[in-house]
């Protein structure tokens, strides 16, 4: 449109300057013209002034020569005269014709000149305009130019357009035959769901038997335990001598109710054992001692009963292995967290946060502190302590080295770094406490508090060392296996102390547990049991009343319970 009516101004300036350039040239002709006119008569009349002098000038002289003529000759003179007056009108005559002439000739001239001076204004304004018009042509080529660029630019995004629009149908029809397979399979699940409804009222039934049954039991148990007291009270009433080889008439218990009572069920030390469906990271107990948390590498994380070992929940949601879990110190909340830096929170079987704590770099550690506020470790020498329920970080910090791992004790935070070191925070004031490192300056595995004075560390694959913080130069009792069985390395959290900090129990890497009693600043081995691991034993977890304790194994699949 505008290169339309460009082109209709420009057609109408045109024409009306080629209007404007043959005027101009018909009044120069007639300029032209009417001074050669005017060069003439101005000739003319000076020729006239010129015959006209003569005239006057041989009048005089043939006055003067011809006084003494004849009067004879009069009337020729006469005739002259008359003659010469007559002609000298006549030029009169033409002279005063050819004066009005010139008069008209100026007053035409001045008009022309007037014309003149219209047409070099308009000449003036016409090259003004040509000078507009030149810019506006320079304009028009220049948003020609650009309309042009541009036009090549939507063609090109017209053709990206166009095979977005190809990708784009070839996804919905791809999302489309997803969705009727998605739907098929909501079809099967809702059948399932239907199936496993009639199932849980099965089970529901079934438990209200096993109910009835357990209560039974226990008042069975009951009577066994009076029993069981019974037999003692008497057996302490008994001489030695009876016992040895007298005869049992003297006792004032029958020895046939002895014997019944020593063969009944009398509760011992129990291990039990499960085959896990994925191969496990770690184990914790919660704080009420009823449930197990076991992270598996399938993503989920089990909840077991801890009598029975039953599965009681599957946590799930996460999209990368989980490698730790935890209990919130009151008991509601379960985190997990895995290599790629995320942290997940489960309340109550739902997935309620999930917290980035270093986006493309490894979380080694993460733990809940006795305020129920959480803290994570891993490369990058990053430190950090999150909020749970506004899920910010309040305070983060750079240590000297890549973090390991880490353990919390109270107010006091420590933190097992590579290259030996070990750093301790205070999170009242949120700064670095004491720094040091271990004469050996290998990576420290694993961490643990006995007292706010006392660290346990694995400084080496078989290494067990015990630092005052009163004076960290030397380690205070040392444990390294002589036979070489190496304390297991595959995971980072294989060492673990009891709630009364009087027992250490440590996994190696041939399926053993080694108790230790660290109550007199040593380490003391108790015993060393093989479980039901024939591989490492990757993470051990105490109840919190210390009866009992929990182990699993990655590359065995299993976890055990030993009360």
């Amino acid at each position: 449109k505008r290169m339309k009516t460009w082109k209709r101004n420009v057609i109408e300036r045109l024409k009306k300057r080629n209007q404007r350039e043959e005027r101009s040239r018909q009044v120069y002709n007639e300029l032209g013209i009417i001074y050669k006119t005017f060069v003439d008569t101005k000739k003319k009349n000076e020729e006239l002034e010129l015959i006209i002098e003569q005239y006057r000038v041989s009048i005089l002289t043939n006055v003067e020569n011809n006084s003494a003529v004849n009067i004879g000759n009069e009337k020729l003179f006469e005739n002259i005269l008359n003659r010469t007056i007559g002609e000298l009108e006549n030029w009169k005559q033409k002279y005063n014709t050819s004066l009005n002439d010139n008069l008209k000739m100026e007053k035409e001239r001045s008009g022309l000149l007037e014309t003149l001076d219209k047409l070099k204004e308009e000449l003036r304004k016409n090259v003004h305009l040509l000078k507009e018009e030149r810019r506006d042509k320079e304009e028009l080529q220049s948003s020609l130019n650009e309309t042009k660029d541009s036009k090549i630019e939507t063609q090109v995004k017209n053709n990206q357009l166009k095979a977005r629009n190809a990708t784009l149908t070839t996804t919905i029809q791809t999302n489309k035959t997803e969705m009727e397979t998605l739907n098929k399979e909501v079809d099967k699940l809702n059948q399932q769901k239907k199936t496993l409804i009639v199932e849980l009222e099965r089970v529901k039934q079934n438990q209200k038997e096993l109910n009835k049954q357990l209560q039974e039991t226990r008042k069975s148990m009951e009577m066994k335990e009076t029993a069981y007291t019974i037999v003692n009270s008497s057996i302490t009433n008994l001489e030695r001598k009876t016992i040895e080889g007298v005869e049992m008439k003297k006792a004032s218990v029958n020895p046939e109710e002895i014997e019944n009572l020593y063969t009944m069920d009398i509760p011992k030390k129990s291990i039990k054992y499960i085959k896990l469906k994925s191969a496990p990271h770690s184990v914790d107990f919660s704080p009420i001692g009823n449930r197990i948390a076991v992270a598996l590498s399938n993503k989920q994380i089990q909840l077991l009963q801890a009598t029975t070992l039953e599965v009681k929940e599957i946590l799930k949601g996460p999209r990368s292995p989980l490698h730790r879990v935890r209990y919130h110190p009151h008991g509601q909340i379960v985190m997990g967290s895995t290599t790629n830096g995320t942290i997940y929170l489960w309340n109550q079987s739902k997935l309620i946060r999930t917290l980035v704590s270093s986006r493309g770099n490894k979380l080694f550690a993460a733990e809940f502190m006795q305020k129920g506020e959480l803290i994570s470790s891993g490369a990058q020498k990053i430190y950090k302590r999150w909020n749970v329920e506004t899920s910010e970080t309040e305070h983060q910090l750079t240590s000297v080295s890549d973090i390991l791992n880490l353990s919390v004790e109270e107010h006091m935070t420590a933190l097992a770094m590579k290259k030996g070191y070990v750093q301790l925070l205070d999170t009242r004031e949120n700064k670095p406490q004491v720094t040091f490192r271990t004469p050996a300056l290998k990576s420290i595995m694993s961490i643990a508090w006995r007292d706010l004075n006392t660290l346990l560390l694995l400084e080496d694959e078989s290494k067990l060392s015990m630092y005052d913080l009163r004076d960290t130069s030397e380690a205070v009792a040392t444990f390294q296996d002589e036979k070489k069985l190496k304390i297991s390395s595959t995971s980072f959290y294989h060492m673990a102390t009891s709630p009364s900090k009087q027992h250490l129990a440590v996994g190696d890497k041939l399926g053993k547990v080694l108790l230790f009693d660290i109550s007199q600043n040593q380490f003391n081995l108790l015993y060393s049991d093989r479980e039901h691991f024939q591989n490492p034993t990757n993470c051990v977890s105490w109840a919190l009343d210390g009866g009992s304790l929990a182990s699993v194994s990655h590359n065995d699949q299993s976890l055990v319970l030993k009360t």
